[in-house]
Parts: C-alpha cells; sequence; structure tokens
C-alpha cells in the first residue's frame, strides 16, 4: 500500500516514522507578477491581500517529495460583481517539477455555491473544469484559461485545483502561499492522508498557509464601482 503523509516541501516527513516537517530546501520568498490581464480583463475576486509574494510554508500530502491526489479549495464572495465572466486563473507556486518532460497535470474547477454558503459545508454545483498541464517552476505563477458564468445575484465562487497523483511518475507540487490577511480559508482534501473533504489548512496545524489564487475575466460592476482604475483587484 502506497505511504503517504502531509509535507511541506520535498524533503520526506512521515507521520508514520515520526519524522516532522520540514520546509522545501528549494523554496524562498520570490516576488511574482501575475499580469495576465488583458483585452479589458480585470481581477474579479483574489486572495489572500498579498497575490505577489511566494514565501516558503506550503503543504501537501505527499511522500518523498512528490504528491498523491491532492485538491486545493477556496470561496469567494461575488458581492457588489453582478453577472460575471470567468476567464482564467492565476495560481501562485512554490514548486511545481514534473518527473516526465517538463510539464504534469492539474485540473482546474470552478463551482457554484448559494450566496452567504461558504466551505467546507456549502452544496457545490461544478459549472467547469479544465483538464490541463503546469510547467516546471520554482517561485512564480501560472495561468489557467478557463471559460464560467455566475450570477452574484444568487452565486457566490468555489475554485478547486486538483493535481492528481503524481507519485508514480516523479511529480511534485505545492502551491504558492503566504501569510498575508485572507479573506477565506484555504481548505485541502487528500484521501491518502485521511481528509475526504474540504479541510481547512488551519485545522491540520498551517494556519500561515494562505494559497495565492486570482479570478480574472469580465463583469457587470455596479455603477459605484466603474470610477476605480483597471485592473482592480476587489476585496472581497
Amino acid at each position: 500500500m502506497k505511504k503517504t503523509t502531509i509535507i511541506s516541501g520535498l524533503l520526506l516527513s512521515t507521520l508514520l516514522n515520526a519524522q516532522s516537517f520540514s520546509p522545501d530546501p528549494n523554496a524562498g520568498t520570490v516576488d511574482i507578477d501575475t499580469g495576465f490581464i488583458f483585452g479589458g480583463e480585470t481581477v474579479l475576486v483574489s486572495d489572500p491581500s498579498d497575490v505577489a509574494t511566494v514565501s516558503p510554508g506550503s503543504v501537501a500530502c505527499s511522500a518523498d517529495g512528490l504528491h498523491a491526489d491532492n485538491s486545493y479549495w477556496r470561496s469567494f464572495d461575488l458581492v457588489g460583481l453582478g453577472e460575471i465572466n470567468i476567464t482564467s486563473i492565476d495560481i501562485g507556486v512554490e514548486n511545481a517539477t514534473s518527473g516526465t518532460g517538463g510539464t504534469q497535470p492539474i485540473i482546474i474547477r470552478v463551482h457554484r455555491i448559494a450566496n452567504g454558503d461558504d466551505l467546507p459545508g456549502a452544496a457545490l454545483t461544478l459549472v467547469t473544469e479544465s483538464v490541463t498541464t503546469v510547467a516546471d517552476l520554482l517561485g512564480g505563477v501560472a495561468n489557467f484559461p478557463i471559460s464560467a458564468n455566475l450570477d452574484a445575484a444568487t452565486d457566490d465562487l468555489v475554485i478547486e485545483i486538483n493535481t492528481p497523483d503524481g507519485q508514480d511518475a516523479g511529480h511534485a507540487f505545492f502551491i504558492g502561499s503566504n501569510d498575508s490577511v485572507q479573506n477565506r480559508d484555504l481548505y485541502l482534501s487528500a484521501a491518502d492522508c485521511g481528509i475526504d473533504s474540504p479541510t481547512s489548512v488551519a485545522d491540520i496545524g498551517f494556519p500561515d498557509m494562505h494559497g495565492i489564487i486570482v479570478v480574472n475575466g469580465f463583469g457587470n460592476v455596479p455603477v459605484s464601482y466603474t470610477h476605480l482604475t483597471l485592473p482592480t483587484i476587489y476585496s472581497v
């Protein structure tokens, strides 16, 4: 049976062997540029407050630095944004290292939840998903085009970032994070580590792991917001 545990970075940290959580020896604080907005798009929602710095400290359900099946989750309150058209997602990356040729699989899912609901108990409705790849990267940001429409009059948003089990292929992925102020918790699920449903990373011992997620697109923004200079990050 495959033996996995939640570890930080590329050092083995196996609970069954009573080893400790250790930082990624390749990780360091890095300034990043999301920079993927074009053609009139804007940042619709983002978290944490600093989405331009990747700091050491992210964890994944892993063994020998190679990740099992992990899903990272965050909800966003869409209040004030009207009808929105999501065009892409930016994700901070602490470490993406492929064992097979420079890219590895990743799945981005957009879910709808009712206004006022939040993880972990919200009823999720899948809007769309993108099965794609992420290129090797240490300390940066990856952009993933995806198309989804939501109506803030009835909907709030959940983004799920799934990294399928990469251990046989030699893949390592650790989401980019920092400890800046966040509006909603980052959640993690990983069945191989005994976490079957989204669970706050703070509740599994990592309160300063605030995963960097930025949602870009077009919005039917109320008149009260139209004086703002684009691109604008709406703190929600």
